[in-house]
């Protein structure tokens, strides 16, 4: 659901084992967090489109095909689940920080991202932007998934593998009481970053 004059929705079904889903709810304290592939090139794809920077033609290119033809992360998606890598998971739509936020959310912790440990940003794009497409742009359809530490081995062999990056970029602790769900983006001294947009809001007022 979404808010907008107009909602064009579609639902697809499917079956696993009773029980195995990986859902936004089961994450731990102490739990890695990593995300797949290289999130932001369809927001910079999109930018593209709407004249608000202009790539160099081939990463131009590279990221309109991000936007109009993401790539589902299926195989990885069924060895999280079947290998028992993953506690927690959920695709990037909303944008990185917000989807991480709502495994936060709903398993009762805080998220700490550090800067440093977030994937590269693609040359010949403004890092400004580059970077807030990165973190809040969305519509990637990436997979951000909580782990134990104890699977870092395994998480680098399926990489290889699936010939897939695969980044650790934070961790989640324990939440004071009334910070659930909150969200902090670390620079290289562990300082907090100001945020003012994390992703997309369903129901923003300013939605369009």
């Amino acid at each position: 659901t979404t808010r907008g004059p107009l909602n064009l929705c579609v639902t697809a079904l499917g079956e696993l084992p009773a029980g195995s889903a990986l859902r936004r709810d089961r994450a731990k304290a102490g739990d890695d967090l990593w995300v797949s592939g290289q999130p932001g090139l369809a927001a910079l794809g999109l930018a593209q489109l709407l004249g608000k920077t202009t790539l160099p033609d081939t990463l131009a290119q590279r990221c309109i095909l991000a936007l109009q033809k993401p790539q589902p992360r299926v195989e990885l998606g069924l060895a999280l689940r079947q290998d028992g890598l993953a506690h927690a998971a959920i695709d990037v739509s909303d944008g990185l920080l917000a989807d991480l936020k709502h495994i936060a959310e709903r398993s009762q912790l805080a998220a700490e991202i550090f800067s440093t440990q977030l994937p590269y940003l693609p040359t010949g794009a403004d890092p400004v932007l580059a970077r807030h497409c990165q973190i809040a742009g969305g519509d990637d359809y990436e997979l951000a998934f909580a782990a134990s530490p104890e699977k870092r081995t395994a998480l680098a062999a399926l990489a290889a593998r699936l010939d897939l990056p695969l980044w650790r970029i934070g961790h989640l602790r324990l939440a004071t009481a009334g910070s659930e769900g909150q969200i902090a983006l670390l620079d290289e001294n562990g300082q907090s970053i100001p945020l003012t947009d994390i992703g997309f809001d369903h129901f923003a007022q300013n939605t369009q």
